[in-house]
């Protein structure tokens, strides 16, 4: 079962990981967390110039929510391989409604 406050329940994968991923409370504390180091990012490098801490906030808020993202992958994949259903659900069932 894949549920998500955003995605709602589904009993297959969702189509978009990182849709899935940003929807989910992890995925918001991360572009939270990744928009905090674009602001520190760009404020110390604001006496460099207005051009020059944009990029370097734009690649601190891209390289945080990066980073993020792909520990919480990591940490879904160890997750769902340690996982193993007892009752699993028929594969003819699998687009039923609940």
């Amino acid at each position: 079962m894949y549920r998500s406050i955003g995605a709602g329940m589904n009993r297959r994968p969702p189509r978009s990981a990182l849709l899935y991923l940003v929807v989910q409370t992890q995925g918001i504390v991360g572009i939270v967390a990744g928009s905090v180091a674009a602001a520190f990012g760009g404020l110390a490098a604001a006496p460099a110039g207005g051009g020059v801490a944009w990029v370097v906030a734009a690649l601190a808020f891209a390289a945080t929510v990066a980073a993020l993202f792909s520990y919480g992958q990591r940490s879904l994949a160890t997750l769902r391989a340690a996982i193993r259903p007892i009752h699993p659900t028929p594969p003819d069932e699998m687009d039923a409604p609940f």
